[in-house]
């Protein structure tokens, strides 16, 4: 059984290139992901989920491992809202889905159907996305999706070669690239019609999961100092008062609200002007950094809320795919004034605007996702 040390090969892309090719021509391999070592298998290769499935069929489900969300939904375009939710903001990471499978439609009818028959499981198929780096660099170069078995024995890599031919005879090579990152595992949950459901507890709790499936409000501005933070003090502090709950307890209700900017330096506070404004009326943003506004943001946020019509221009110049959630913040389609350089008369006209503004928002906003 050959080894493959990433962290010790002179060239570390004619490696990947080496597991690629291996890999698409059929070989079996054990990874060592992020969550603990799996076997992996090209998803275009019948003869190799054939003996995948053989040498694990008492030890662990096999999973379908895909680049992220999107490719998710390639293979199963039903995949239900809250596994989109929870898959956009928790992947690449250490967290296994059970999706609901009634029918095979997408690219997932296009893979060989011994593969299909392996991966759904009494109506059910496991999706993942693994943040290890070298995951990422493989998928990159590889045509589809491997699958993967869920985590093997701690010790599998500890295993001399002989060993692991004895375990896992049909596996032809090994890849090591440092240690495990989560003794836990992955977090394994299970898509229902009515939400979800923790199948086992891994690195991802409960408690975040929680928090990471509610609905994210995002305000955008320019510099993400003046404006946004506002309309996020502003706003966040309406919410709570609708929940009932302080602030800073608004995640574990499922509701998150964020601000960024267009233009934003990474790190600066929020004006003065700002956050004395917002002083004045009990509310603290003294502790605000701005951040610039990124892909990662823009796919976590269920609602994205612009002060100007250029803003939103702007963001859908580059994503026109997300019109339906990128929205200018006024209802009346007008701009909220930026009062940077001005005085506090201007700010504490640009806050009224924003006020006005978030009080439409909060009338026909859908709160569902926030817990009792």
């Amino acid at each position: 059984m050959d080894q493959i040390d990433l962290q010790s090969v002179e060239d570390r892309r004619d490696a990947i290139v080496d597991v690629v090719a291996r890999i698409s021509q059929g070989e079996i391999a054990l990874l060592p992901l992020e969550g603990g070592p799996v076997l992996a298998a090209s998803s275009q290769n019948a003869h190799a989920i054939e003996s995948l499935s053989r040498m694990t069929a008492n030890e662990s489900p096999l999973a379908l491992a895909v680049k992220n969300v999107h490719e998710a939904e390639d293979y199963l375009p039903d995949l239900a809202g809250s596994a989109r939710r929870l898959m956009s903001r928790c992947w690449p990471g250490p967290i296994e889905f059970e999706c609901p499978l009634e029918r095979s439609e997408g690219l997932l009818a296009c893979l060989p159907r011994l593969v299909q028959h392996a991966l759904c499981d009494e109506g059910v198929i496991r999706l993942l996305s693994p943040r290890k780096d070298f995951f990422q660099e493989v998928r990159r170069l590889l045509s589809g999706p491997l699958v993967l078995t869920s985590r093997l024995a701690d010790d599998t890599l500890a295993l001399s070669t002989e060993q692991l031919r004895e375990r896992y005879p049909a596996c032809r090579f090994v890849v090591r690239d440092g240690s495990v990152r989560f003794s836990e595992g992955n977090t394994v949950v299970r898509i229902t019609p009515q939400g979800w459901s923790i199948v086992r507890q891994g690195a991802i709790s409960s408690a975040n999961l929680q928090r990471m499936s509610g609905t994210v409000f995002l305000f955008v501005c320019t510099g993400n100092t003046c404006r946004s933070p506002m309309a996020e003090g502003l706003f966040r502090r309406m919410l709570a008062r609708q929940l009932n709950c302080a602030d800073e307890d608004l995640p574990d209700r499922g509701v998150l609200v964020l601000s960024a900017g267009l233009s934003a330096g990474d790190g600066s506070q929020a004006s003065p002007e700002s956050v004395q404004l917002l002083l004045d009326h009990g509310i603290d943003i003294s502790d605000h950094i701005s951040q610039q506004l990124t892909e990662d943001l823009l796919e976590r946020a269920d609602y994205v809320l612009t002060m100007t019509r250029g803003h939103r221009e702007v963001i859908l110049s580059g994503r026109p795919d997300l019109a339906d959630k990128i929205a200018l913040l006024s209802p009346s389609g007008r701009d909220i004034s930026d009062p940077i350089g001005g005085g506090m008369r201007d700010y504490e006209n640009c806050k009224q605007e924003i006020e006005s503004a978030l009080e439409s928002l909060l009338r026909r906003v859908d709160l569902s996702q926030a817990t009792d």
